[in-house]
């Protein structure tokens, strides 16, 4: 088991400075200042102000040159962001359900033609393909099918791997320990399609059930694909939102 790597320090700030958005916004809704931050946290100011940067990115702060760094309290207040990749349980968590991991596969298989384009290899090299269905509260919401390419894990671990994986675990967690990967991005198709037989059976539903479907390829920081996942949501019990900002010029009257 490999140990786990550290992410880099303006990630830590960053998600310590996210759980401490409230707090912020409680009090004016107004940051500390990128000095005052810095001595915080003993690191230097382009640290932080990177940090800051990625939180005002993502919509849960905005800056005010020569002002400061402010809360923005409707984006915080999210519970379910399309733009980030949480884990299943946390996510029907955050719903107010109960989550419960109703079913559960685990095996190495052959990659199909999609699935290998996807991880940029060769259909009918080895993947360990990890299908679950979570529950909220009783109710199937989400079916995942998540593949990850055998090859990136020495020759002499590839024997009995779907035994020896704890599929049970986030596939992140899965990637980390088992594979000595750390998905650094993901790239995501999403569109709306309806169950089918094989889902809908999956997830307990009709085969002309509205679905939310993602497609996600996730790369470590050498930009390899590392990690497939077709997931599946029945809209309602989870509602995904997202933080838009308009791109726009003005345009000059002619």
């Amino acid at each position: 088991m490999s140990p786990q790597r550290r992410p880099h320090q303006a990630q830590e700030i960053e998600a310590v400075l996210q759980t401490r958005l409230r707090e912020f916004g409680e009090a004016e809704g107004r940051l500390p200042s990128e000095t005052d931050l810095a001595k915080e946290f003993g690191v230097s100011r382009v640290t932080v102000r990177e940090a800051l940067a990625s939180l005002e990115r993502r919509g849960l702060v905005f800056r005010k040159h020569g002002v400061g760094t402010f809360v923005n309290g409707t984006a915080v207040n999210i519970r379910t962001r399309l733009d980030e990749s949480v884990e299943f349980g946390q996510l029907i968590r955050a719903a107010n359900y109960e989550p419960e991991l109703g079913f559960l596969d685990c095996r190495v298989e052959p990659a199909g033609l999609e699935v290998a384009a996807h991880l940029q290899m060769e259909a009918g090299e080895p993947v360990l393909c990890i299908r679950k269905v979570f529950k909220a509260s009783g109710t199937p919401v989400i079916y995942c099918m998540n593949a990850v390419p055998v090859s990136l894990i020495p020759n002499e671990l590839h024997v009995d791997l779907s035994k020896n994986v704890n599929p049970e675990l986030s596939i992140y967690t899965v990637l980390e320990r088992w594979f000595n990967q750390q998905v650094a991005f993901q790239l995501s198709d999403v569109s709306a399609c309806v169950a089918g037989d094989e889902t809908g059976a999956m997830l307990n539903c009709s085969p002309t059930t509205a679905l939310l479907h993602l497609e996600d390829v996730g790369f470590n920081g050498m930009q390899q694909p590392v990690l497939y996942a077709d997931i599946y949501y029945i809209p309602g019990p989870i509602q995904f939102q997202l933080v838009r900002r308009p791109i726009y010029t003005l345009e000059e009257s002619t």
